[in-house]
């Protein structure tokens, strides 16, 4: 297939490269190989925190750096070195974990310290609704304590809700924070980050950094969380299963994440 010169691939992590059960396919990881050895840098670009990243794309040679929290994170691997942070000011944070836990739902929270969340999967009925999808465990303290530690950065706010007329109310209301927005991460769940730190952001940092112009970057991604890299990529590619205001924002739409979409796609347009 015939395409303009790519020297970077951003690819995100969960409805994209990863299956329904967060599993990453043989094939794909077989693409995702024959891509570096074609000279492209791939970037996994996600909502992961560095810790829980998929261990068979990170095995990988050549995976050199990553996009993480929703580009609140730039980390250069395999170590996941921070290059760049661009984290939710507390008293922001403050202010959005006192709007959304007026509904019943798993709040967690993604920071320097590792991951807090609510515990409460089980009890509000989620692990009926994402069935087979598991957190790391919690820090083990209260939430306020957790906001009181020393020295305390927050990456990323994230929200699961049991309700989906309880989800829309909090979506159409919108972020009360000037400095937080507000994004669809998937069913039933809203993420929440500085202004900053989007996967563009994180991914077009990351390029200034490597001198590679974000017109020699492709992008893939499938859900609201991923449409500023999808603007901000020189092609841009929208799973099957994205909603349709992604697949608007793409030149191109791949097969569902189910069916290897991203693999599929990207063996042909590279002819790997």
């Amino acid at each position: 297939m015939s395409h303009p010169t790519i020297r970077l691939a951003a690819l995100d992590m969960d409805g994209t490269l990863l299956r329904k059960d967060s599993s990453i396919s043989p094939y794909t990881i077989s693409v995702i190989r024959r891509l570096i050895e074609k000279g492209i840098t791939v970037v996994p670009a996600s909502g992961r925190n560095f810790e829980v990243l998929p261990g068979e794309l990170l095995a990988l040679p050549g995976i050199r750096y990553g996009v993480c929290a929703n580009g609140a994170n730039v980390l250069e691997l395999p170590g996941g070195t921070h290059l760049y942070d661009f984290p939710v000011p507390l008293a922001d944070a403050r202010t959005i974990i006192t709007f959304v836990t007026q509904e019943p739902l798993f709040l967690y929270i993604f920071s320097n310290c590792g991951i807090w969340h609510s515990g409460n999967w089980t009890e509000i009925g989620m692990d009926q609704l994402y069935p087979g999808f598991t957190f790391q465990p919690s820090l083990p303290e209260d939430l306020e304590t957790f906001l009181r530690r020393d020295a305390l950065t927050i990456d990323k706010i994230g929200i699961f809700l049991p309700d989906e007329a309880a989800y829309r109310r909090i979506e159409q209301a919108g972020s009360p924070a000037t400095s937080v927005t507000m994004a669809r991460a998937g069913w039933l769940t809203m993420e929440f980050n500085s202004v900053h730190a989007t996967k563009g952001n994180g991914v077009q940092t990351l390029c200034e950094r490597l001198g590679i112009p974000v017109s020699q970057v492709i992008a893939i991604g499938d859900n609201q969380n991923d449409i500023p890299m999808l603007r901000m990529a020189g092609v841009s590619v929208a799973m099957g299963n994205a909603e349709d205001d992604v697949k608007a924002e793409a030149d191109f739409t791949a097969r569902t994440n189910e069916e290897d979409g991203a693999a599929l796609f990207l063996e042909e347009y590279f002819d790997l």
